[in-house]
């Protein structure tokens, strides 16, 4: 019989029993759990702490959907993001033809090779989008400060204002757009 099974198993638990339940081997001091109480119950429904909690987190929640969803509108307006690429083979043809994208550089390729393991396809690369419409990343960058700017006065007023007032910016919020100096695309 090898170490740990068996008989030295139901020895070594037998000892473990017999300290932890011995009263005078107790470390902690422990009040009396009171008849019908459960210690370890959390009642959610009426535990402040937790419903104000659960309202800042929702808030929290909408408030990142919101500006993420700003930020890829952005990205989309300034080049740096394109439509869904194409779904079917038709829908690839009739893309090509209309000649609704736009070839990636050298660079660009190489990185898209490297992030695809196996198996790679050149058409990871290419960007789906109207090639009328000009990468611009310093006018994005921009626009972006403008977005964070805002977007930090939204979460501040999350965080220490009231739930009311939280909901009514992130509303206000949703229908930001930027200052007209730096929407204007390079061509």
């Amino acid at each position: 019989m090898t170490y740990g099974q068996g008989y030295e198993t139901m020895l070594i638990m037998n000892d473990f029993f017999k300290l932890a339940s011995t009263p005078s081997q107790s470390c902690a001091k422990t009040e009396p759990v009171k008849q019908g109480e459960n210690p370890m119950y959390v009642d959610y429904v009426s535990n402040d702490k937790h419903t104000e909690s659960a309202k800042t987190n929702y808030l929290l929640g909408r408030f990142t959907f919101v500006k993420d969803k700003h930020r890829q509108e952005l990205m989309k307006q300034f080049g740096l993001y394109g439509d869904e690429p194409p779904q079917t083979a038709q829908e690839l043809v009739d893309r090509i033809t209309s000649g609704k994208f736009v070839l990636p550089t050298v660079d660009e390729e190489n990185t898209t090779r490297k992030t695809y393991c196996w198996p790679y396809s050149p058409a990871y690369a290419i960007k789906w989008r109207d090639p009328a419409i000009k990468e611009d990343k310093p006018g994005f960058d921009a626009t972006e400060e403008q977005l964070k700017t805002a977007a930090l006065d939204v979460h501040d007023v999350v965080m220490i204002k009231t739930n009311d007032e939280a909901l009514a910016a992130i509303k206000t919020f949703e229908s930001w757009t930027p200052t007209a100096s730096t929407t204007v695309k390079a061509n």
